[in-house]
């Protein structure tokens, strides 16, 4: 399970692994990024950010084949997406109604659900 493959992650950063430690100030980098662009009102530029992350995420963990095909039919429309964690599910961003259409038809190809979240605005 998730539990083993973060194990190894884990043990690689206590060890001072170089790759693993670099990967994770990545994350960090990406994740100030993308809170950047929301508090500027600029939201939907985190795109390139959710991809970077999976991509720099597959460079240490081993991936399950499911949650690749999920971030790849995602990215088949236009999305970008990344892992909402190790639970095999992904969060992703997409630009207007045709392709969130697409989308939900994309990953039904690979079983899986698109949950719209409902925003409210302040």
């Amino acid at each position: 399970g998730s539990e083993t493959i973060h194990q190894t992650v884990r043990e690689r950063w206590l060890e001072g692994d170089r790759e693993v430690v670099a990967a994770m100030k990545d994350f960090a980098g990406y994740a100030q990024a993308a809170r950047d662009l929301i508090v500027a009102g600029r939201g939907r530029e985190i795109g390139p950010l959710l991809d970077k992350n999976f991509e720099r995420r597959c460079s240490i963990f081993k991936m399950d084949p499911l949650n690749v095909a999920m971030v790849n039919q995602a990215r088949s429309v236009g999305a970008h997406a990344k892992l909402a964690g190790s639970g095999g599910a992904i969060v992703g961003i997409y630009e207007d109604d045709r392709m969130y259409t697409r989308l939900v038809k994309a990953m039904e190809t690979v079983g899986a659900v698109v949950i719209k979240p409902q925003m409210e605005a302040d």
